[in-house]
């Protein structure tokens, strides 16, 4: 094989992935899918995102995200129109190490129709650990 041919194949396998990554939504997110600690930080700085959290009130008391909305998990489908009409992504976040209760609000948001919606990976921990702003106390 020449090396034009060689350039040829290589071009072709290139210009297909690209078109089956735009076909299939590859790089896309979907409902539910998780964000990262610091891809969740300049969706909020943008003003396309809100923060969720979906633990109880004194842990949200004790420390929550900058800028947080508290909405227990127990609340999370009675309050699933209220949480549409902020017409931006909701990024859930709890303290679980596997995500385990904010992904389930995500489900419960799902599952009524909210749809915009992302599950913070690492939760509070991973959001401090990226040295991410935190509030202690209530936010008023």
């Amino acid at each position: 094989m020449n090396r034009r041919t060689t350039v040829l194949i290589a071009a072709s396998a290139v210009l297909l992935i690209a078109i089956t990554a735009t076909v299939v939504g590859v790089g896309r997110r979907r409902p539910g899918d998780l964000i990262s600690p610091r891809d969740a930080y300049d969706m909020i700085i943008d003003r396309t995102a809100v923060l969720v959290d979906v633990r109880d009130r004194s842990s949200y008391e004790e420390l929550h995200l900058a800028g947080a909305i508290l909405v227990p998990l127990n609340q999370v489908g009675a309050n699933a129109a209220r949480l549409a009409e902020l017409d931006r992504t909701l990024i859930i976040y709890c303290s679980c190490p596997a995500e385990e209760t904010s992904s389930a609000a995500a489900i419960e948001l799902i599952s009524r129709g909210v749809e915009d919606v992302l599950v913070l990976r690492g939760g509070v921990r991973g959001w401090v650990e990226s040295d991410l702003p935190v509030r202690l106390g209530s936010r008023r």
